[in-house]
């Protein structure tokens, strides 16, 4: 279990880190195909969180705290709700500016005409809503492996710290009765009667 708790975060690492990398690498054509250079900036610092956020998770996980890790549970479910949400709005987006991406289409590419260009995007789109919808539930799938793990976690630490209890619970009856354990009281005979 831990095991794919720490290859999910890692994944979550590899993939905000390609696409800070990739993202600044390609700035320029950001700018003119999907938008503002503030908004670049933004994604670039939410996956900058994302991956402190998977590195800390990653800690955690080595580390074995068990409170901080059903906080760690809690996050990823927050931020993959927020950013489904957030790609869910830009394909709408992008669905509602189809004329407009239709338009850039024909001047990034000379040849194509307007039908050629319309096909490629209703392409796009039909490849991108598949593409949300395996991510969607690959996050899904993720967040139940990291939550099951969270819980075993807490679990052990609740197991533990219980056992602890009972063990000082021992040592006192122990210390209580020079070394004895006191069977009175413990065990009912046939004939035993009960006040």
């Amino acid at each position: 279990m831990p095991m794919a708790a720490k290859a999910i975060f890692s994944v979550l690492i590899l993939y905000s880190f390609c696409f800070i990398i990739i993202s600044i690498a390609k700035h320029a054509d950001f700018s003119e195909t999907f938008g503002s250079v503030g908004m670049l900036v933004f994604e670039i610092l939410v996956h900058i969180l994302v991956l402190l956020y998977g590195a800390t998770a990653i800690f955690m996980i080595v580390k074995k705290d068990a409170k901080h890790m059903h906080t760690m549970s809690n996050v990823y479910w927050a931020m993959m709700a927020a950013l489904g949400l957030v790609q869910m709005i830009m394909l709408i987006l992008a669905g509602v500016h189809h004329g407009n991406t239709i338009l850039v289409c024909q001047a990034e590419n000379p040849g194509a005409d307007a039908d050629q260009c319309g096909q490629w995007i209703k392409t796009s789109m039909a490849l991108l809503g598949v593409s949300f919808v395996i991510w969607t539930g690959l996050q899904i799938y993720f967040g139940f492996v990291i939550q099951s793990y969270a819980v075993s976690v807490l679990g052990k630490h609740r197991y533990g710290e219980l056992r602890t209890h009972a063990m000082d619970d021992w040592d006192a009856k122990l210390e209580l009765n020079d070394g004895h354990v006191s069977r009175v009281g413990t065990t009912r005979t046939w004939n035993s009667t009960v006040e």
